[in-house]
């Protein structure tokens, strides 16, 4: 029996971009709600995403392979005893 897997993958990104798009908008708010200042809280905003895609376009030129985002997460995971 065959499967359309590419379906499933548009589904997916298109529910992380909702995701995404709701995280940086309570985000927005909450630190709207500390900082109490518009200015600062669009300077943040802008610039969380904008950490984000040059994280991702550095690791893209630098050619991580599976491995090594596994290790990523690994190292930043704290053990359970």
């Amino acid at each position: 029996m065959l499967t359309d897997a590419s379906t499933f993958v548009k589904d997916s990104i298109k529910d992380v971009v909702r995701e995404m798009i709701t995280a940086a908008f309570l985000t927005g708010i909450v630190v709207l709600l500390f900082l109490g200042s518009w200015r600062s809280t669009v300077i943040i905003a802008t610039s969380i995403p904008l950490a984000i895609l040059c994280s991702i376009i550095c690791l893209g030129w630098a050619g991580p392979t599976f491995t090594t985002w596994q290790t990523y997460i690994v190292a930043g995971t704290p053990k359970r005893t």
